[in-house]
């Protein structure tokens, strides 16, 4: 299903801020609580060929903010969902998303800030990693925080 709910459309989700940080190859995109019309439209235009290194998916991995193609126009295979303990968030829309769109790009990869795997339970193709005693390390070396931090060091040099 090309969207998992709902779409949010509300004033204060809409005015997020969307960062994108770049150091060399590495390409990081946060993405507040902001539509999925409009991170399609920032993948389209700054994905390029490589696509995001790691991108932080939009509102906790809300349902409402998430669809197949913000996924697809993003290019990445690693997606970070930062979110308080609850029985909404992530949505268990956005993991059948994340597997589905996983499934056409040999699996995807999703750091979670603490263990929520009943959200994951069945969901094939998206492997979920926990930072349980100090920071899981994406496959490009960067570095999550179990408080939804991340940072990466360069020889020595935290950027």
């Amino acid at each position: 299903h090309p969207v998992a709910v709902q779409q949010d459309h509300s004033e204060v989700n809409g005015s997020s801020i969307v960062l994108l940080f770049t150091l060399g190859p590495q390409r990081i995109l946060l993405t507040g609580d902001a539509f999925s019309c409009d991170l399609a439209q920032v993948g389209r235009d700054y994905a390029g060929d490589q696509g995001f290194s790691v991108v932080k998916l939009p509102h906790h991995g809300s349902g409402a903010n998430i669809t197949a193609e913000m996924l697809r126009d993003l290019r990445s295979r690693q997606f970070i969902i930062s979110t308080k303990q609850t029985a909404h968030r992530p949505a268990r829309e956005t993991m059948e998303l994340l597997s589905q769109y996983g499934a056409g790009v040999n699996g995807v990869t999703v750091y979670g800030n603490y263990e929520w795997s009943r959200f994951g339970a069945g969901v094939s193709n998206v492997k979920i990693i926990y930072p349980e005693n100090g920071p899981a390390i994406t496959a490009d070396g960067i570095e999550v925080y179990a408080d939804g931090t991340s940072r990466q060091i360069f020889d020595g040099y935290q950027e």
